[in-house]
């Protein structure tokens, strides 16, 4: 081989390096799930008592414009996979309905208890909301 192409070879080589040294290399792990480990109601109007949180909204009564509350949350941590929750409520309850959305529509005044699961798997992950219209 001539010299000047393992000149070149090496000259590259020690670009390469040079390269990554300064710019760094970070090391990504494909496939990794990290799940969710906590729940949190942001809600503005969420007040805590006996570390149960409540949100408390004054109920008027008309059926062509019910009293709606949209629940808002944050997922801990920011970098969870799948960042999806699930609302569960007494779906027998004459009180109020929760969408998919955590859109709470009340059909008459009252409490109603909404939880918010992971849907992710994380099974014990739970922010329990207690809203009451009076």
């Amino acid at each position: 081989m001539k010299k000047s192409v393992l000149l070149l070879i090496g000259i590259i080589y020690i670009l390469a390096i040079a390269t990554v040294s300064f710019f760094g290399l970070k090391v990504q792990i494909v496939g990794e799930v990290v799940y969710i480990n906590r729940i949190e109601c942001i809600n503005e109007e969420v007040k805590v008592f006996n570390d149960e949180k409540y949100i408390i909204v004054d109920y008027y009564d008309d059926p062509d414009n019910p009293l709606v509350v949209q629940l808002e949350w944050r997922i801990y941590p920011d970098n969870a996979t799948k960042k999806l929750v699930n609302f569960v409520y007494d779906e027998t309850s004459t009180v109020a309905t929760v969408n998919k959305l955590g859109t709470v529509i009340f059909k008459e005044s009252g409490p109603i208890t909404v939880y918010i699961t992971a849907a992710d798997g994380s099974s014990n992950v739970i922010e329990t909301v207690k809203i009451i219209a009076k």
